[in-house]
């Protein structure tokens, strides 16, 4: 029997998502736009920056900042008899909770996670981000120590950042990339990870289609454990490739719905790049402006990723474009220019204006309109078939 000849070339198109896919170590422009106070905000005050810096978890000699980052998984234990060892790749039915210390050194710049070895050779800096060891916590243990350090913060800044990954990331992976993106972000409050069990290698995106689908429910109740510790303030989601197929389905699980019917409401959702079926897209994405202040919708087309998945599919991607993807409820947002070309998919956390777009939201709460009025982007989607999208990088 024949073999079509899509599925001959699979491995060569995981080889070309999974490089695009992975965290990317290659610098990129520096960002300073992207942490600096808007220009016209008037009295909006610049954000503050909460972060982990006592001696008991970040040792005198590192002279950087040590960034907590919270965790839940559904990764099976690399030791099941010393969950201290981290995670690994495999599916564990059981939730397992903790934190990590992430270390941020001082020469590191937004957007990246590391310079490549010849940089760092070349100027003898070395700018890469770091994990401690994870501290598993009890579910109980987990929710106390969340709401001691919430309680700390000032009543404006008890908000959390939920950060899913996409395809192709280790647990150390996923966790260098929430503290990437919630220093860079200066998030007001604390940032979250859920990382499902991604087996975080090429080849492998069947495997990591199949773990994502049965991380839904997982994903669901950790949302609604969440929901509960933030007390009066908000919980902002970001979701990555992938990962927007869990959260998608999670918020149609009943014990998210249920937890949405008692008044809970996210603050602001941001889906990048979703990997997911474009049509499959519009029927269920009606959830999210029933359950969030605000859902933005991140596509791209440089997205050299998504753009292989749609050729091996014959299907639209959400994230990918053209054509853009705008719905009722959801502002869509189209990134544009060269800078994509060497960034591909993960624009969301490296790109400066994507950075400078979801950090104007965090804290200012603006629409596009209003961004585009205060900073002067997003503007207006002229493309064909765009009308009522928004682009970043004309």
């Amino acid at each position: 029997m024949m073999i079509p000849t899509r599925r001959l070339l699979l491995p060569l198109i995981a080889i070309v998502v999974a490089a695009c896919a992975a965290p990317a170590q290659t610098p990129s422009t520096p960002a300073a736009t992207a942490t600096a106070a808007p220009a016209g905000a008037g009295t909006a005050a610049a954000p503050r920056m909460r972060t982990l810096r006592s001696d008991a978890t970040c040792p005198p000699e590192f002279s950087g900042t040590c960034y907590p980052v919270w965790f839940g998984t559904n990764r099976k234990p690399l030791d099941l008899n010393d969950v201290s060892k981290g995670f690994g790749a495999e599916f564990d039915d059981t939730m397992h909770f903790g934190k990590r210390i992430v270390r941020i050194p001082t020469s590191h710049r937004p957007g990246e996670l590391g310079s490549p070895l010849w940089r760092r050779l070349l100027l003898q800096v070395d700018d890469r981000i770091t994990v401690d060891p994870a501290t598993v916590l009890s579910a109980d243990a987990f929710t106390r120590d969340v709401r001691s350090f919430i309680a700390g913060l000032d009543p404006a800044d008890r908000n959390v950042l939920v950060y899913i990954h996409g395809f192709n990331t280790t647990f150390d992976d996923a966790a260098r990339r929430a503290a990437q993106l919630g220093f860079d972000l200066k998030v007001p409050g604390i940032t979250m990870l859920y990382s499902w069990p991604s087996r975080g290698r090429v080849g492998a995106y069947l495997s990591d289609l199949s773990s994502i689908e049965a991380s839904e429910e997982h994903i669901a109740n950790f949302l609604v454990k969440v929901t509960g510790l933030a007390e009066r303030g908000k919980v902002h989601l970001i979701a990555h490739s992938m990962g927007n197929r869990g959260l998608l389905r999670a918020m149609h699980r009943a014990t998210t719905q249920a937890a949405l019917r008692s008044g809970t409401r996210f603050g602001q959702i941001f889906l990048s790049a979703p990997d997911v079926d474009a049509q499959l897209f519009r029927q269920l994405a009606s959830v999210y402006p029933l359950v969030a202040d605000r859902t933005t919708l991140y596509v791209a087309d440089q997205d050299k990723a998504l753009a292989a998945l749609e050729w091996m599919t014959e299907g639209g991607r959400a994230g990918g474009a053209p054509p853009v993807l705008v719905l009722p409820g959801i502002d869509t947002v189209r990134v544009h220019g060269s800078s994509l070309f060497r960034l591909g998919h993960s624009y969301f956390a490296e790109e400066p204006g994507v950075l400078r777009d979801i950090r104007a939201q965090l804290h200012w709460k603006d629409p596009p309109e209003r961004r585009r009025a205060r900073y002067g982007w997003p503007v207006p989607d002229e493309a064909p078939g765009a009308r009522g999208a928004w682009v970043i990088g004309r």
